[in-house]
């Protein structure tokens, strides 16, 4: 199922609520927070912090980290969503 709030990123960019439940809004928040027009050790210190809040909810350190490099992450959607099941008989494309 994907993320309400990645979808109504998708609408509005801007959009500022973020999801502790999705891996992707954990990192969309640190990407924009390193976009911030403040110092860099006010920006690592809030990344830490988010990157520490999203792990206690059991996401990956390295994905935060590695989707937090991609201008703006969002959750999969259709056939490339974690958990999207194939037809039987069908393999997925790569």
């Amino acid at each position: 199922m994907p993320c309400d709030d990645c979808e109504a990123c998708r609408i509005s960019p801007a959009w500022p609520r973020y999801s502790p439940l999705c891996t992707w809004c954990g990192a969309r928040m640190i990407s924009r927070i390193q976009r911030y027009p403040i110092l860099a050790e006010s920006k690592r210190e809030r990344c830490r912090t988010v990157l520490a809040d999203w792990m206690s909810y059991g996401h990956s350190e390295l994905d935060l980290r590695r989707l937090a490099r991609e201008k703006q992450p969002l959750a999969p959607i259709g056939q490339d969503a974690p958990g999207a099941s194939e037809r039987p008989g069908q393999r997925k494309r790569r």
